[in-house]
């Protein structure tokens, strides 16, 4: 059985597509933490560093293909996201997030898991939205989010 101390919480966990890889977020509460893990199969309980730096990385999301990994970090001074091969880490690097699509000042957040979903197809993006006081229920389906990141970015 695996054991998990407080360096290495388990948090914003997902599978890879084939199986093969458990990857996760470890604490944001221990200095220089923050970093995204795998456990292989094949390897047993070893903990392998995919991306770990002196900066915050969170919410990593695997392609359907798993053959790309993206991840948000505040190395710019905010947040951006960024995509990598997978589970190359280190063989190149982009970011992707250039500017910002929308503001997510009022929707959930969360340090343990992800709020935000992206259909199958690429074609929906799913955020939550905290119900207040006298507000109904909403639900926001953002429909083409690609070509709509395509005809909005830099050409």
């Amino acid at each position: 059985m695996l054991e998990i101390d407080e360096e290495w919480a388990v948090a914003e966990a997902l599978w890879s597509p084939d199986g093969e890889w458990f990857i996760h977020r470890t604490s944001t509460n221990v200095r220089g933490a923050g970093d995204i893990v795998g456990l292989r199969k094949s390897q047993g309980d070893a903990r392998i560093p995919l991306l770990a730096s002196g900066f915050t990385e969170t919410e990593p999301a695997i392609s359907p293909t798993g053959k790309w990994m993206a991840y948000a970090s505040n190395e710019t001074g905010r947040t951006e996201v960024f995509v990598v091969p997978f589970p190359n880490t280190g063989d190149a690097r982009w970011l992707v997030s250039v500017g910002v699509l929308f503001s997510d000042v009022d929707y959930l957040r969360s340090t343990v898991r992800r709020q935000y979903e992206v259909s199958p197809d690429g074609e929906r993006f799913v955020m939550i939205r905290p119900v207040g006081a006298g507000r109904e229920i909403q639900l926001i389906l953002v429909h083409s989010f690609f070509e709509e990141l395509r005809r909005i970015g830099p050409s």
